[in-house]
């Protein structure tokens, strides 16, 4: 029998295993940035006329699926990721959702493709193996982009909190330096180029040409982002405008709280790490040991 047909059914195979695994896996946190910029494109070309610069056209997202599908599919269960994380990542929700449709559809085409090529080159499967292999591919592509969201947003608003850490500090010490409550909120802003001080200029740039206050704004991109520091930041900032009480202290207690939060999140996750290195180096342990006491048992025995 010729192997042509078997050795290109295991190219195509592999060719496309590779594929949905190069889909499924995490992206380079620098992406993340990029899709901060996008998101808040039409932010910086807003206008005071233009209405909320959140929801705009170009956030609506297009797709070549039924709208009535992809409606379906976020307002069912089989939408794991939160918004709040797609809001972080800068990612449509309707774009997500057709991203988990294709994926699913490849999942279920992939092991049907690998048949048709098994039964030109003559190789007999029975059908329920494929289907089950069908079946079980595409439940894991259609939820793989899920969970890929799910592991970018933790990280990026990890990277967040950190940022925030360091702003809410500058706002207190620009504070302290007799400047305006807004006035401090955009100088320190203006300090650095990381994609978190980004997205909180063009809040604060935003509020301005909408005619809201800058802590309103922030109370909106925290509850949107899911991270609630920004939201007990910006009520602060509130209170000591409306009643005029000293911010320093206040400012400089959240952030020193949000400071032993993020330290607590990454001791946790090194923690974790550890505890995943135990199993690894336990038997490289116990590889070394057989391999060095190997010798020694051989020679007592052939002594005998």
């Amino acid at each position: 029998m010729s192997l042509v047909g078997p050795i290109v059914a295991g190219i195509a195979a592999g060719g496309g295993l590779t594929l949905v695994v190069a889909q499924l896996l995490p992206s380079p946190p620098p992406e993340l940035r990029s899709a901060v910029q996008r998101l808040n494109a039409p932010l910086r070309e807003a206008t005071p006329t233009a209405g909320h610069p959140r929801t705009g056209e170009g956030s609506k997202g297009k797709s070549i699926l039924p709208e009535g599908l992809l409606t379906w599919i976020q307002g069912s269960g089989l939408m794991l990721a939160p918004p709040e994380d797609l809001a972080m990542l800068g990612r449509n929700a309707t774009a997500h959702t057709a991203q988990k449709i294709g994926m699913g559809a490849l999942g279920l085409l992939l092991p049907l493709v690998f048949t048709i090529l098994m039964t030109a080159a003559k190789v007999h499967l029975s059908l329920a193996i494929p289907a089950g292999f069908a079946l079980l591919l595409g439940a894991l592509c259609f939820f793989g982009p899920d969970l890929e969201v799910k592991s970018q947003a933790a990280r990026a608003r990890t990277e967040f909190e950190k940022v925030l850490h360091a702003y809410l500090i500058n706002v207190a010490l620009e504070r302290r330096a007799n400047l305006g409550i807004v006035q401090a909120m955009s100088e320190a802003a203006a300090v650095g180029d990381s994609w978190v001080l980004h997205r909180i200029r063009a809040t604060l740039l935003a509020s301005q040409m909408s005619n809201t206050t800058p802590w309103q704004a922030l109370e909106e991109l925290g509850t949107e982002l899911g991270v609630m520091h920004l939201v007990e930041a910006a009520q602060t900032l509130r209170s000591a405008s409306e009643e005029g009480t000293a911010v320093f202290q206040r400012l400089t207690a959240q952030a020193d709280s949000l400071g032993d939060a993020v330290l607590t999140e990454e001791r946790a996750v090194a923690n974790a790490r550890s505890e995943r290195m135990v199993v690894p180096v336990t038997c490289m342990g116990l590889v070394i040991m057989i391999m060095m006491g190997y010798p020694a048992v051989v020679e007592i025995l052939n002594a005998r």
